[in-house]
C-alpha cells in the first residue's frame, strides 16, 4: 500500500509539473518580453535591410490570445480576411507567414517579421523551442521537406532560403536577411509586440511601436509620447459613436466628422430605393474645403442639401437637423482638441474616437449602404468593409477606441478600453 501510495503521489506530481509547463509555455495568454541584443528576432527588426518589421514574444501565445479574446474564428478564412482588412487600413504590407509545417506558428520564445513591398522581399526569424526545433528538424530530414529541415525552395513563384543557427528558423526571399548589429536593439519596457516602420505612411510617421496590456487596456504607442491636451472624455456623449478628425496640407487639423446614432436613421430615397444613415456632422475650418459625407451625394441627387451653421471661425455642416442640433455642444471640445495651443497642448494631424458597443451596428449600416450607394468608388466600399471587419473581431471585448497622432512631436498612439 505504501509503495502504491508513493507511485501514486509522484503520477500527481509528474502530471501537475507537465501540465504547468504546458500551460506555461503553450496555452494562450499575454506574455510580454523585451528584445535582447544576442537575439536574431531582434537584431531583424532593427535592421536597415527592410521599411517594415515587426517583433512578438511568445506569438503562439500572445495571437493566440488576442484572437481568443476578440471572439474571431480561427479558421483560416476568418484570420485571413482579418489579417487583410487590417493591413488594407494601416496601409501597411500584408504579414507574409508561411505554415511551420501543421502549425500555423511556431511554439517560440518570440518571431520576427520583415518586409519591403517594392521589391518584394520578406524574411522571418523564430527562436523556436529546444524540443520542438529538434522535432521539426528532425521530421523535415525525414520527410524531404526544406521548410522544416532547411534548403532552398519556390513560395508563390519566389525563391525562398530557410535555415537553422541552432534553435533559430530563419525564412527569406529571395534570400535570408541581413541582421542589425546587436547594439541597434532597444530593449524597452517589456512588450506584447514591437513594430519598426523606416518610412511615412500618412498619417504615420517613420519610428517604433509598441504593444502593452494597461490594466486591460490594449495600447500601441510610438516610442515619442503624443501631446498632451487631447482629451477624449469630453466627447462622449450618449449619441456619438465615432469622430474622426484630419488635417489638410501641411496645415494645423482643421476637420472633423462625427456620427451619431439615432432612434430613427436618416431616410434617403432614389430611385424607388430607399437608404438608412446614422446622422453625420462635418466641424471644419473657416474657409477651407470641407469633407464629404457619406450619403451626402445622394441627398443632393433628390434635390436636397446639408443643414449648415457657423461657430465662431469654424463652419458646421449636417446631413439633417437631428444631427445639426447633436453637433452643437460638441463644436466648442472639438474644435479646442483641434487647434494648437500657446502652452503646448493638441496639434493633432490624425485621430480617431470609437464608441465599439454604440458604434459597431451603426457601421455596418453604413457598409450597407455605401455599397449599394451609386458612384460610389471601390476604394472608398472597401475602406468601409474592412473596417467593418476588424471592428467585428474587437466589439466583443472592447468598449472604445481612440487613435491620436500627432506630427510635433511625430507620436502615434491607439487604445483599446476592455
Amino acid at each position: 500500500m505504501r509503495k502504491l501510495l508513493i507511485i501514486l503521489l509522484v503520477l500527481i506530481v509528474v502530471g501537475g509539473l507537465a501540465w504547468g509547463h504546458l500551460q506555461f509555455h503553450y496555452s494562450p495568454r499575454l506574455r510580454p518580453a523585451t528584445p535582447q541584443a544576442d537575439s536574431h528576432a531582434a537584431r531583424l527588426l532593427e535592421s536597415d535591410a527592410f521599411p517594415y518589421a515587426v517583433w512578438v514574444p511568445y506569438p503562439h501565445q500572445t495571437l493566440g490570445f488576442l484572437e481568443k479574446t476578440t471572439a474571431l474564428t480561427l479558421g483560416e478564412t476568418d484570420a485571413r480576411a482579418l489579417v487583410e482588412a487590417a493591413a488594407r487600413l494601416a496601409g501597411m504590407p500584408e504579414p507574409e507567414m508561411p505554415a511551420f509545417g501543421t502549425l500555423r506558428l511556431p511554439p517560440s520564445s518570440e518571431i520576427a517579421f520583415a518586409a519591403d513591398p517594392d521589391e518584394d522581399r520578406f524574411a522571418i526569424v523564430a527562436h523556436v523551442f529546444p524540443a520542438m526545433a529538434s522535432f521539426a528538424r528532425l521530421s523535415g530530414n525525414l520527410a524531404g521537406n526544406p521548410w522544416l529541415e532547411g534548403g532552398d525552395l519556390m513560395y508563390k513563384g519566389r525563391r525562398v532560403e530557410v535555415a537553422w543557427d541552432g534553435d533559430v528558423w530563419m525564412v527569406g526571399s529571395p534570400s535570408l536577411p541581413e541582421f542589425a548589429d546587436p547594439s541597434a536593439v532597444v530593449p524597452g519596457d517589456g512588450s506584447l509586440l514591437v513594430a519598426r516602420a523606416r518610412q511615412a505612411e500618412p498619417p504615420l510617421q517613420p519610428g517604433r511601436f509598441r504593444l502593452a496590456n494597461e490594466n486591460g487596456a490594449l495600447r500601441i504607442r510610438s516610442d515619442e509620447p503624443v501631446a498632451a491636451g487631447l482629451e477624449w472624455s469630453r466627447l462622449e456623449s450618449s449619441n456619438l459613436f465615432l469622430l474622426i478628425a484630419g488635417r489638410e496640407g501641411t496645415e494645423a487639423a482643421s476637420q472633423a466628422l462625427l456620427f451619431f446614432s439615432q432612434d430613427d436613421d436618416v431616410a434617403i430615397s432614389h430611385e424607388g430605393t430607399s437608404y438608412e444613415l446614422p446622422g453625420m456632422s462635418v466641424i471644419h475650418a473657416g474657409g477651407s474645403e470641407r469633407w464629404k459625407m457619406p450619403g451626402e451625394q445622394l441627398l443632393r441627387l433628390t434635390g436636397r442639401r446639408p443643414e449648415t451653421a457657423r461657430s465662431g471661425s469654424w463652419n458646421v455642416a449636417a446631413l439633417d437637423d437631428d444631427s445639426m442640433a447633436r453637433v452643437q455642444p460638441l463644436v466648442q471640445p472639438v474644435t479646442q482638441m483641434l487647434t494648437p495651443q500657446e502652452n503646448g497642448g493638441a496639434n493633432l494631424d490624425w485621430g480617431l474616437w470609437l464608441n465599439l458597443d454604440a458604434g459597431l451596428d451603426e457601421i455596418r449600416l453604413i457598409s450597407l449602404a455605401i455599397n449599394n450607394l451609386p458612384l460610389v468608388s471601390e476604394r472608398v466600399q472597401q475602406r468601409w468593409k474592412d473596417t467593418e471587419t476588424v471592428l467585428s473581431a474587437t466589439a466583443g471585448r472592447f468598449s472604445v477606441l481612440t487613435i491620436a497622432v500627432t506630427e510635433e512631436p511625430a507620436a502615434f498612439d491607439l487604445r483599446l478600453e476592455p
